[in-house]
């Protein structure tokens, strides 16, 4: 679609290059790593698939201040439309967000340009129970043959609990009075002491409220002025 399109644009810009890296990258090579050290096949390890899900699920909650404001303005349009249209709907930003850019990019980052080189076979195959648990997190479906039939309980808990925290992941992406203040500053250089200081703490006391452990404000200014850093990496494994 049109919308799809606009977004692919604005992620694989220079800034959403280093975005979709700086998310995607710790999780590939991480498993690279263990997948290299193993003598077990990882793919079928529940406890392992699920704690490191968890983890990336974690970073890119901290990760939400590397996005750019061009994504996050067309999140918050996109989010609008959806509410008018589907009132009900709550996962649509989710489903945009793993099943076109994430996943994909975990499982092929090559295609994507975030890695010089495909990755290997063994990796893939870890990585895509991984990419799995997420797609069914943002579709909010319980899905029960991810891995055995063992694990059955412990995925489909792991699922539910972080239904929410993907949803609370899109909100604060498109929080709107954090997308204006960030606007503000970066239209608006020559703030008065006190205004920057204000702009500044109203999006420091949301970033750091109890609802989103996110980072602190100096990643969101550096990430915002960051040239076109974008290192492809090379992934053993």
């Amino acid at each position: 679609s049109v919308a799809t399109g606009l977004l692919f644009r604005h992620f694989f810009s220079d800034d959403g290059m280093y975005c979709l890296e700086t998310t995607v990258c710790p999780l590939i090579e991480r498993i690279a790593a263990d997948v290299a050290n193993s003598k077990t096949d990882l793919s079928k390890d529940a406890d392992y698939v699920i704690k490191e899900t968890r983890k990336f699920l974690t970073e890119l909650e901290q990760s939400c201040a590397l996005f750019p404001l061009d994504i996050r303005e067309a999140f918050r349009t996109l989010q609008a439309r959806v509410a008018i249209r589907f009132p009900d709907t709550k996962n649509a930003l989710a489903v945009v967000l793993f099943l076109r850019f994430l996943c994909p990019t975990i499982l092929q980052p090559a295609s994507f340009g975030i890695t010089e080189e495909p990755l290997s076979t063994d990796v893939v195959k870890v990585l895509l129970p991984i990419a799995r648990l997420l797609q069914c997190i943002a579709n909010e479906t319980v899905e029960n043959k991810i891995l055995d039939s063992g694990s059955t309980e412990k995925v489909t808990s792991f699922i539910r609990d972080n239904i929410e925290t993907v949803r609370g992941f899109t909100m604060h992406l498109t929080n709107e009075h954090e997308i204006a203040a960030i606007k503000k500053m970066m239209k608006d250089p020559e703030y008065r002491a006190d205004e920057k200081e204000i702009a500044l703490q109203n999006i420091m006391e949301y970033v750091s409220g109890p609802e989103f452990p996110m980072p602190s404000l100096e990643v969101s200014s550096s990430a915002r002025t960051l040239p076109a850093l974008v290192k492809k990496r090379k992934v053993t494994g």
